[in-house]
């Protein structure tokens, strides 16, 4: 699980660094978009009254730009925080999920040898492992989770009509 959220985490960070070009062309069509706006402004104060609808029109447009430019600039900044949020909340409810069940499975150890036997019929093999962050054990299995909480696979329905499963 943690080799899992690593990985998310390595991935989310490689997608932040890609975006800081997107970032900085952005930055840059923002401060050219304000000068625009500025210059366009004062260019209407300076027009003579019936010109002046056409160089609000413009600060107009350029506004709108603007505006759609921050928003997505906002969106690549913000994205990765939030991923990296959720990242450590899911993190954390995984830990506290396998410490509920590994307290389940020393209270009740045979009810727990019984649900593991139904959940995995054909056994699970574990090999060990060793990486640069520590020892391990890849746990390789293929589970039956309907059998294991009890769920009878019944017919399922396909275009053809009612086949079974």
């Amino acid at each position: 699980m943690a080799a899992v959220i690593a990985e998310a985490r390595c991935r989310v960070a490689e997608r932040a660094s890609t975006h800081e070009h997107e970032i900085e062309q952005l930055e840059r069509q923002a401060k050219k978009l304000r000068a625009e706006i500025d210059r366009f402004a004062e260019l209407a104060l300076e027009a003579p009254a019936d010109a002046r609808a056409v160089f609000f029109a413009k600060v107009g447009e350029r506004q709108k730009e603007l505006t759609a430019v921050e928003t997505r600039l906002r969106t690549v900044k913000t994205v990765p925080a939030a991923m990296d949020l959720e990242l450590r909340r899911l993190e954390r409810e995984a830990h506290q999920r396998l410490d509920e069940a590994r307290a389940i499975m020393e209270r009740e150890p045979f009810e727990a040898r019984a649900f593991m036997r139904a959940l995995f019929p054909t056994g699970i093999r574990a090999t060990p492992l060793t990486r640069p962050e520590g020892r391990g054990v890849l746990l390789d299995g293929v589970a039956a989770a309907g059998r294991a909480f009890g769920i009878k696979v019944g017919n399922s329905a396909s275009p053809a009509g009612f086949e079974p499963a």
